[in-house]
């Protein structure tokens, strides 16, 4: 069996010499503009922007077809997101507008179906309650 180690970008690495890894890559967004972590982000360019932007900006996580991609056609896969010991990131009552998109060049297509939660809304604008929060986006094959 292939194996293979995919990690987000935030663990710094783009390549492990001897090994089958592959880099998921986060996001940087402002209203005017957004910043893939990956090997073609001008990081001076993107830290300028950032120190005269006034407005709002965030990130994002890598998606699911960031993580397919990353995955490759490994049999098996152990994949790694340093960036889950983040806390404090939103206050309860924030809105945070999530979108769930289905990975695309597979042998099978699917399409959005809902939410863990049972909403149906896409992209979602989730209403944070506090505390930790497992939303799911869910999709169906479509024949």
């Amino acid at each position: 069996m292939r194996y293979k180690i995919a990690a987000d970008s935030s663990a710094n690495l783009r390549e492990m010499e001897g090994v089958d890894f592959a880099s998921a890559p986060l996001t940087i967004v402002t209203d005017e503009r957004q910043f893939v972590d990956d090997e073609g982000l001008d990081l001076d360019d993107m830290l300028s922007h950032l120190a005269s932007y006034k407005g709002r900006s965030g990130t994002a996580c890598p998606s699911v077809g960031d993580w397919l991609e990353a995955f490759g056609d490994a049999e098996g896969v152990f994949a790694v997101a340093i960036t889950s010991g983040q806390k404090d990131l939103y206050q309860e009552g924030d809105i945070i507008q999530v979108t769930a998109t289905p990975a695309t060049g597979g042998a099978k297509t699917y399409k959005f179906a809902g939410w863990s939660d049972d909403s149906t809304e896409n992209p979602y604008n989730y209403k944070f309650k506090g505390g930790r929060v497992n939303l799911v986006a869910q999709f169906e094959e479509v024949q």
